[in-house]
């Protein structure tokens, strides 16, 4: 049996590892111009000599003057410096707070009534 992967893990990375196995095999080429998501986390304040918590640390600071805004206006703004292009945030939707997210709101339209509603019984 045939068996092939697409991709490879980056070293200390975990995820997805897509195994093809016979004929499939020979779809690896299309599966590889497929888009791919990562998630990771950052943690601030501390610097090391490979960029990534393997390394060693090579600076500390202090993170309790940062938000969560002037993050990711400075991770874009690095982004178009690295790449050479420049770069700005474009838009900045914040998508959960807690246990409440976006998906489970109400429109400020369906909110409306129900304030009204309960500010006349109150």
């Amino acid at each position: 049996l045939q068996v092939g992967y697409v991709g490879s893990l980056e070293p200390g990375a975990s995820g997805l590892m897509v195994l093809l196995m016979g004929k499939a095999t020979a779809l690896a080429r299309l599966v590889r111009a497929t888009p791919t998501r990562y998630t990771g986390l950052v943690r601030l304040g501390t610097s090391t000599d490979t960029y990534d918590s393997r390394g060693k640390v090579t600076s500390q600071a202090p993170t309790s003057h940062i938000t969560d805004a002037a993050i990711a206006e400075s991770l874009a703004h690095d982004i178009g410096l690295a790449l050479g292009c420049g770069a700005h945030l474009a838009q900045l939707r914040r998508e959960s707070v807690g246990g409440f997210s976006v998906d489970d709101a109400w429109t400020l339209d369906a909110f409306m009534p129900a304030a009204r509603k309960f500010a006349k019984n109150k």
